[in-house]
């Protein structure tokens, strides 16, 4: 299941040298605070999977979760991977819940497998408008 409250916490490991030989690993976790259109997203996935009976985990990965550890402003260009669906079959369940709540702020497609340029997986991609 995606959890989220209002923050992410994701673990990052950080070095400190103590001594000139000497190096020691502290674990830390940075807290990432979301933005209110990110909350929204964030919420409508674990709608989804919830709504649908998925029993799916959902990583959010890829430039997003760099740029904002980062504090750049993000691109909403934010990558899912889903453990138990490939992104197409996440999108279609998705693209179902949204219809079903009336949402037209919603845009779903499929990138198709294409093994001459190097696309191995098809892939679901979504677009969403938020107000």
């Amino acid at each position: 299941m995606f959890k989220y409250v209002n923050q992410l916490r994701l673990p990052v490991r950080h070095h400190l040298r103590l001594f000139s030989n000497t190096k020691c690993a502290i674990q830390t976790k940075p807290v990432l605070t979301l933005l209110e259109e990110e909350k929204d997203f964030f919420d409508i996935l674990k709608r989804v999977v919830r709504d649908n009976n998925l029993n799916s985990t959902i990583r959010v990965a890829g430039g997003w979760v760099r740029d904002r550890l980062m504090g750049r402003p993000s691109k909403y260009d934010i990558d899912l991977a889903v453990d138990n669906l490939t992104g197409v079959q996440f999108m279609k369940e998705m693209n179902d819940w949204m219809a079903h709540q009336g949402s037209s702020t919603y845009k779903f497609s499929i990138i198709a497998l294409n093994p001459e340029k190097s696309k191995h997986l098809e892939t679901g991609k979504g677009s969403f408008l938020f107000k």
